[in-house]
């Protein structure tokens, strides 16, 4: 597998070589192929986005969140919240589903 150059590589050789640029201008499709082709529309996206309000892509926003899956967040995040911090958070999430 072939790596990847940084952003800071390609800024640095292009001022060592005098590349005027040439390598500067290839930052963007650097950046392009670190993201998995499936989500690429979406990165150019955010990139011309003015602003993004929210989104998600892995996890079920909050209010939509039963106290089984809240709870399987919390006790499957690194570092591991103790049982207390897990019992008061999807107790918490549990109690703003039903306000």
């Amino acid at each position: 597998m072939d790596r990847i150059p940084s952003s800071d590589f390609l800024r640095d050789a292009d001022q060592v070589f005098d590349a005027r640029g040439a390598l500067k201008a290839c930052l963007e499709l650097v950046d392009e192929e670190k993201c998995a082709p499936k989500i690429l529309n979406r990165v150019r996206l955010e990139r011309s986005a003015r602003v993004i309000s929210a989104y998600e892509l892995m996890v079920t926003p909050g209010p939509l969140q039963t106290e089984a899956y809240a709870r399987a967040l919390y006790t499957s995040r690194v570092p591991a919240c103790t049982e207390e911090e897990v019992a008061a958070r999807s107790a918490f999430v549990a109690g703003a589903r039903t306000a």
